[in-house]
């Protein structure tokens, strides 16, 4: 079953919305499939990207309705460590320049 497949049965059992992941946690999605998940569903569900996203991919999720960023935002980029102010700081900077 492919993703666009997932995502249509997801739309059609009335989903609130998706999300697209990488395979691990911190692991970057694809935006291919990104743009499969939202053709699939025709725009008509918010396509969130749930993993790996970073300043320096996020142009290309510039599509995703959303971004869930977690362990970016670590020390380290790890999810157990406390929060960074920097990156955080730069992930704020990046995301103004797609709003």
């Amino acid at each position: 079953v492919s993703i666009a497949e997932t995502a249509a049965a997801a739309r059609f059992f009335n989903a609130d919305g998706l999300i697209v992941t990488g395979s691990a946690t911190g692991s970057a999605a694809s935006p291919q499939e990104l743009a499969e998940v939202t053709r699939a569903v025709n725009h008509t569900l918010p396509v969130l990207i749930g993993s790996g996203v970073t300043p320096a991919n996020m142009k290309e999720y510039k599509d995703a309705t959303g971004l869930i960023i977690g362990s970016y935002l670590k020390k380290g980029g790890l999810w157990q460590n406390d929060l960074d102010e920097d990156r955080i700081r730069e992930v704020v900077e990046e995301a103004q320049k797609y709003h």
